[in-house]
């Protein structure tokens, strides 16, 4: 990272910035087609594990149809935003936080953990995670995980204690 005095390492920090973004871009690419797309996610972050996002999917699809492909993908969330006006236009900064990472995207099919993936989602959207999907449901509807494998988080002029008091 060129800006090391705005690089985020700490994993408590890492994770309010992930908690406080409820819109996540995906990034896949085939060949010379990259494509990324912005995707509502649910995530779950025990101790010593790494960082899993889910994501919910139609049946069918250009994501869907670049994932068979290939199941490389990256991501990156963001918010904080705010111009930080000064008198010189020139000296104009911006306020952020933003987590970029990488990792493998797949298909869930076990219906136990595509229903754990969904309450996670539902947890992370909607303030609430015990809800009990239907047969229906789960059928109606694919369910991706990406396991993050690298993750680097950077801000400038956030608010630290507003945002990261976990």
């Amino acid at each position: 990272m060129r800006r090391k005095d705005r690089e985020i390492t700490k994993k408590e920090q890492l994770l309010s910035i992930v908690n406080n973004c409820k819109v996540c871009r995906l990034g896949l690419a085939v060949a010379d087609k990259p494509y990324i797309v912005p995707l509502n996610f649910g995530y779950i972050w025990e101790e010593n594990e790494s960082l899993k996002l889910y994501f919910h999917s139609a049946k069918e699809g250009l994501k869907l149809d670049m994932l068979a492909k290939n199941n490389l993908a990256c991501f990156e969330m963001d918010g904080g935003h705010k111009l930080i006006r000064k008198e010189n236009p020139g000296d104009f900064s911006y306020a952020y936080y933003s987590i970029i990472g990488w990792g493998s995207l797949r298909i869930i099919h076990a219906a136990e953990e595509k229903h754990h993936a969904l309450c996670k989602l539902m947890e992370h959207q909607a303030g609430f995670g015990k809800y009990c999907f239907s047969e229906t449901d789960l059928a109606k509807v694919t369910v991706l995980c990406l396991e993050a494998e690298e993750i680097t988080g950077k801000g400038n002029n956030w608010c630290e204690k507003a945002l990261f008091s976990v």
